[in-house]
């Protein structure tokens, strides 16, 4: 969270093989907003190790879909992040 929050290029690469990024707020977790309308809100748990992801889309098949981008989206980068850290 604290490298996406760091900047917008951050935001963008993340999430760039889905689309671009239209507007952010970091109210309640990082809430992205693309310029197609779908919305992935990532959000630490505050009582527990682990991230929650919320999506919007047009539809419940692309809201699936952009679950699981996000959610493995996710996983893979905190697996590239950890394997970074000395």
């Amino acid at each position: 969270m604290t490298h996406l929050r760091g900047s917008q290029e951050a935001i963008a690469e993340f999430l760039a093989p889905i689309g671009t990024v239209a507007s952010a707020s970091d109210i309640d977790g990082l809430r992205m907003t693309l310029t197609d309308g779908k919305i992935v809100h990532l959000r630490p748990s505050g009582n527990a190790p682990e991230m929650r992801c919320y999506v919007e889309a047009g539809t419940e098949a692309e809201a699936k879909a952009l679950l699981t981008f996000g959610l493995t989206r996710i996983k893979d980068w905190a697996k590239a992040s950890v394997a970074l850290t000395p």
